[in-house]
């Protein structure tokens, strides 16, 4: 069940009034079936691409640590993240220096795993090109596949960053499953990211389209954010 979220001066009054239904909700919303089926669907297709790019990564990274012993290390990375309000371990390509973990945060419930990683000098060079086609984040077509995740939903945050927008006010991580695309991944590095609005709009066609339509609006989601991929704008 939702614990009632006190309002918060960073979640808008605007906001809580356009979508005040949504706020009122005391549950998670039942999954939709048609995106179910999607998500299922595309994943299992997606194998057939994703193991042989998983098998060069890996290959790629294995080759780096023997000419740069800073970029030596595990090749995945993960920590406990949250998705529909319930904690599941998200996987990612590790991206930082593994000279750069923190190894408390390893063994506790942080993100915070390397110190800095957005710096250039702390990724691996392999990692660069990882992050900046979001290829860091392939393989989590398992946690699809496993029903942690769907490709289309808000981000899934660490259990740190998820306390802080649960306090805040923000309950759109409680309803509905986290996803690799979102409203907001797509508008990266425009004026209009990270907005608060655009996760509340989703779940609002979540709840009002019908299963074909809600199926079209995640696959034009999805297409906008593989062009942003393909664009190299990570």
């Amino acid at each position: 069940m939702l614990e009632d979220i006190p309002l918060h001066e960073k979640v808008d009054q605007w906001i809580r009034n356009r979508f005040k239904d949504i706020f009122a909700l005391k549950q998670p919303l039942n999954n939709r079936i048609s995106k179910e089926i999607l998500d299922k669907l595309l994943a299992f297709l997606s194998i057939q691409i994703v193991f042989p790019l998983i098998f060069l990564i890996i290959i790629a990274m294995l080759i780096e640590g023997l000419f740069f012993p800073d970029c030596k290390g595990p090749i995945f990375a993960s920590y406990w993240s949250y998705s529909k309000g319930k904690k599941f371990i998200k996987y990612k390509f590790r991206i930082a220096k593994y000279s750069l973990r923190d190894k408390k945060a390893l063994k506790g419930d942080f993100s915070h795993q390397y110190h800095a990683p957005q710096a250039r000098e702390n990724i691996t060079h392999v990692g660069w090109f990882l992050k900046k086609y979001y290829l860091d984040e392939l393989v989590q077509i398992f946690n699809i596949i496993k029903g942690d995740m769907s490709f289309v939903g808000p981000r899934a945050l660490a259990v740190f960053y998820y306390s802080k927008e649960v306090k805040e006010g923000n309950i759109t991580r409680k309803l509905i499953k986290s996803g690799i695309f979102s409203e907001n991944h797509i508008r990266k590095g425009s004026i209009q990211a990270n907005n608060k609005f655009l996760e509340y709009y989703y779940i609002e066609k979540y709840i009002t389209l019908s299963g074909i339509n809600l199926v079209l609006y995640d696959m034009s989601i999805m297409l906008r954010g593989i062009k942003m991929i393909l664009e190299g704008k990570g």
